[in-house]
């Protein structure tokens, strides 16, 4: 089990690895508990709206997130917002196109395979919200077998994809509350909660992955 706890999410200047726009604590509020379950494009708008979606536009191209572990160490999350690039660290990269990883052997960038770069992509891909851009080519669709209590679990796939993710929403907030994404070894599963107002947009400083 890991827990980290986000400092500080920032615009990327072109040029400069300052982070200048540090989080600070907002209320998420609740709404009353639906009952039925809305359809597919219902529940992303819904879901954009709580988090403030159209606000990310103000991060410009990109943004980083950094966020410390229980050993108090820092890692870096970067996001671009116009066709999922993100990187993880030093050890994970996409380009919007292919994704690339570290060969340990060689210390040389060496292409993933499909199903590595989903497994890598997938909680970058919701943290950073380019699930909820209708831009971004990814399909979503609640699993009504897997909805219950206050969680509603929606698929996620890509096109020709080999792994997928389902995201639990919070029907009462219409915050991601957990994300589940298949590994040979056991799911991998990642919680959030302490979600915070970042320059309207709203991250969750507390995640907990398993």
């Amino acid at each position: 089990m890991k827990s980290v706890q986000l400092l500080a999410i920032a615009s990327i200047v072109a040029g400069s690895p300052a982070l200048s726009a540090v989080a600070q604590p907002a209320s998420t509020g609740a709404a009353d508990q639906a009952q039925a379950v809305p359809a597919p494009h219902q529940l992303l708008e819904n879901v954009r709206h709580a988090l403030g979606y159209r606000h990310l536009r103000s991060f410009g191209r990109a943004f980083a997130i950094v966020e410390r572990g229980p050993d108090g160490k820092t890692n870096e999350l970067h996001f671009g917002v116009r066709q999922g690039q993100l990187r993880r660290g030093s050890d994970y990269w996409f380009d919007g196109f292919q994704g690339w990883q570290i060969d340990e052997r060689r210390n040389i960038r060496v292409p993933a395979s499909l199903r590595q770069h989903e497994k890598a992509a997938w909680p970058l891909w919701v943290r950073g919200y380019w699930w909820l851009n209708p831009d971004s080519g990814i399909a979503a669709r609640i699993l009504a077998d897997q909805s219950k209590g206050r969680e509603i679990a929606v698929a996620l796939s890509i096109p020709d994809g080999i792994v997928g993710a389902t995201v639990y929403v919070d029907r009462t907030t219409w915050l991601p509350s957990r994300l589940v994404v298949p590994y040979e070894r056991g799911p991998f599963t990642e919680r959030y909660d302490d979600y915070r107002d970042v320059r309207g947009v709203r991250f969750p400083f507390g995640v907990e992955s398993n």
